[in-house]
């Protein structure tokens, strides 16, 4: 072999080993950049969160729908959809139908736990009927009786105080209600009667009506389980919180059944 074919075999060679190793730099370099991109589904959940991806779907659907049927109607619903989609309640403005759109600037004022987009109403009553449901729902959550003070619709305003009366069921809460006292202590009352199975509490409810359905709805529980009922213990004399009164072992509803006294020994 001659010292010319020599020299370019090495040449050759050569060319290839720098050829190889700026290769695999380069091949390095482009499988980093690949593997450092996100995935597609990645990228699109990022940007629009799984929830948000069904609801635009949603709204398209009923677009689509819209288009082809022109039912009456079809276009308010879209943009109530829409505007609560985005929680624009501004939006709601542009539904042609009265209740419709009042419904939805409360809705989506609820949502946003936000009383001034109650102002979007036109309608007093309707605005009061939004910031009633706002300021209740945040008197509830806060038990806070000085926030039902300030629910401007007086329904919702009893509403508000009772259901925290009830939660509750403490007679210190009913101090607050001035005019409404009665009626909270009434409502504490028959509570107690239910959860202690005492019919003597419904004795103490000021209203008639009241006092009586307490008294009728808990005659017919039979709360120590002997198989006579409230009203039947007050009758018998029993104890309607133990159900072996005179402690012989037996039910204080068998005894009676059997013709037996069950306060002691001997027959009815």
């Amino acid at each position: 072999m001659s010292k010319n074919t020599k020299i370019i075999i090495a040449f050759l060679i050569g060319a290839l080993i720098l050829f190889g190793v700026a290769f695999g730099f380069w091949y390095s370099k482009q499988k980093n950049k690949t593997e450092n991109l996100p995935k597609e589904e990645e990228k699109i959940t990022e940007k629009v969160p799984e929830n948000k991806t069904f609801e635009l779907a949603r709204i398209e659907k009923e677009k689509s729908k819209c288009a082809k049927s022109g039912e009456e109607g079809c276009q308010d619903n879209v943009l109530i959809m829409e505007a609560i989609n985005d929680l624009k309640a501004e939006a709601c403005n542009e539904i042609a139908d009265e209740k419709a759109k009042n419904n939805c600037i409360t809705e989506i004022a609820i949502r946003q736990n936000n009383e001034k987009s109650c102002d979007l109403h036109k309608d007093e009553a309707e605005k009061n009927t939004c910031l009633s449901l706002i300021l209740g729902t945040k008197a509830r959550e806060s038990d806070d009786m000085a926030i039902c003070l300030t629910v401007p619709d007086e329904s919702y305003r009893d509403s508000c105080f009772f259901s925290i009366v009830n939660k509750k069921n403490d007679a210190k809460y009913c101090d607050e209600l001035g005019e409404l006292k009665d009626k909270c202590l009434n409502i504490v009352l028959a509570n107690d009667a239910f959860l202690k199975g005492d019919t003597s509490f419904c004795d103490k409810i000021s209203d008639p009506d009241s006092r009586e359905s307490c008294s009728a709805e808990l005659g017919g529980t039979d709360t120590d389980n002997d198989g006579l009922s409230n009203s039947e213990e007050e009758k018998y004399g029993t104890d309607p919180k133990n159900p072996d009164t005179d402690g012989d072992s037996y039910l204080d509803g068998a005894e009676v059944e059997a013709g037996y006294n069950p306060k002691g020994a001997g027959k009815l």
